[in-house]
């Protein structure tokens, strides 16, 4: 799904994805290694059309002949390899690349752009390989200094992903050093900068660095608002218990600073708001909600932060309203279809729970490679009694891996249902055991587990 809305991985099953890679540096999108931009001239206008056309050919001969005039035009195979890729043709663009390569093993921009594919295809190693080999390219005499500065910008911000994809902090930082120095006022690379040092455990030079990011530009995200996330997203990476509470109570501490420190930031709000929601205190979200509608009452973060404290609070009939307007608003949008498809299920209207059904089939029409779609149709299946289909969607649900609480507590509620109290139980226990994770079933939840507390045979005891 598109992302815009800061909720917390876990939160719900349709619940929006995590905040900014600030936080969560460790998988850094694919993105961040810098494509070869495209030579703006007349001729690479027309060699793209004839690309278009299935006339490759004749698009890389004008490429040619067009970089014999202008020498500062990216490599015509290198442009014809991004074309390809772009057109989902990576084969194509993997043979170009190579080809870009063996005839100028000297120009970076060719192992610039195999860095580039190597990436996407999760070969890590053999991007850096390439992109390290784009930067000693990149000190060749031939370049004019503004050529070599892109160049190892490049490279720089590539071998960057690649050693946060690794958790190597270390390299990650010292590209980020290197970039900062031809771009000092770049607030995103310096929150950057402050994850990694964060993660070094130098946790004061990271406060200073998001101190001086936000100076450097007041739009980015609070410092205080940062160093929330960088301190709840150590805690859901630490394995044991004691210090994952002592970090997330450093994580609130920084939220409350944030919401006294900026007021009239909604997006404070918000997050924090979802994060007590995430934390199962739902009754505490609703003041910080409420302080996010006032500063920014039509916005659709906000309005979908409300929604889903309405759904916490089971307040299914109000959330619906919310949602039903955001459907219209963006008919595609999986979390205002997946959510609104909970609130008619849940209803007591017949012609409603009918619909839920209906909007079901659209969500995983249209969102068939998302686990929480399908996760949402099963809950809609099982509500509306039909339980073999059910088992299906949730099967699918569950095939990517980790689920979320929700659809946890789905799947248990179909398992006791049809008795298999042990699986059901076994399928719950994960999502009741974890104390911070969003989960809006999380009374029902430990109510079932009540009961199939209740229907499971007790465990033999073990003989001394």
């Amino acid at each position: 799904m598109t992302r815009r809305f800061p909720i917390a991985a876990l939160a719900f099953a349709l619940a929006l994805p995590p905040v900014s890679v600030v936080a969560q540096t460790a998988a850094p999108a694919a993105a961040d290694v810098p494509k070869a931009p495209a030579a703006p001239n007349t001729d690479t206008e027309k060699a793209l059309e004839l690309f278009k056309q299935d006339k490759a050919g004749e698009a890389l001969e004008l490429l040619k002949r067009s970089s014999k005039l202008n020498p500062a035009q990216v490599l015509p195979k290198v442009q014809m390899a991004q074309w390809f890729l772009q057109a989902n043709k990576g084969q194509n663009a993997r043979v170009l690349t190579e080809q870009a390569i063996t005839e100028e093993p000297r120009h970076p921009e060719g192992y610039i752009w195999n860095g580039n594919i190597a990436f996407n295809e999760g070969r890590t190693t053999d991007a850096m390989l390439n992109l390290s080999m784009a930067m000693l390219m990149s000190e060749d005499r031939r370049w004019d200094t503004d050529q070599k500065k892109r160049y190892l910008k490049e490279a720089r911000y590539g071998l960057l992903s690649c050693y946060e994809t690794r958790g190597d902090m270390a390299g990650a930082k010292e590209q980020l050093l290197g970039l900062l120095n031809d771009e000092p006022k770049n607030a995103v690379l310096r929150q950057r900068l402050a994850s990694a040092l964060f993660r070094q455990d130098s946790v004061e030079e990271a406060r200073k660095e998001l101190i001086q990011a936000f100076a450097d530009d007041p739009t980015t995200d609070p410092p205080e608002l940062v160093m929330a996330r960088l301190w709840q997203a150590r805690a859901n990476n630490d394995t044991d218990a004691k210090r994952a509470a002592d970090y997330r109570d450093r994580a609130e501490d920084w939220f409350k600073k944030a919401a006294s420190s900026h007021a009239s930031s909604a997006k404070v709000f918000r997050e924090y708001a979802l994060w007590l929601l995430d934390a199962g205190r739902t009754d505490a979200a609703v003041l910080y909600v409420d302080q996010a509608t006032k500063l920014d009452e039509k916005g659709q973060e906000t309005q979908a932060a409300k929604a889903l404290q309405l759904l916490y609070k089971k307040d299914f009939a109000a959330a619906e309203v919310l949602l039903e307007a955001m459907y219209k608003e963006s008919p595609s949008n999986l979390f205002a279809m997946g959510n609104l498809c909970l609130t008619l299920v849940e209803s007591g209207d017949e012609a409603k729970r009918k619909r839920s059904i209906e909007l079901g089939q659209a969500l995983v029409g249209q969102h068939s490679k998302s686990p929480a779609a399908y996760s949402v149709y099963g809950y809609v299946l099982y509500k509306n009694n039909r339980l073999d289909e059910a088992e299906k969607a949730l099967a699918t649900a569950s095939s990517a891996g980790q689920v979320s609480f929700d659809t946890a507590y789905y799947i248990a509620r179909l398992l006791f249902d049809r008795a298999k109290y042990a699986e059901a139980s076994s399928v719950l226990k994960g999502a009741l055991d974890a104390p911070h994770g969003g989960f809006v079933f999380r009374t029902e939840a430990k109510a079932l587990a009540v009961e199939i507390a209740k229907k499971a045979p007790a465990e033999p005891k073990k003989t001394p």
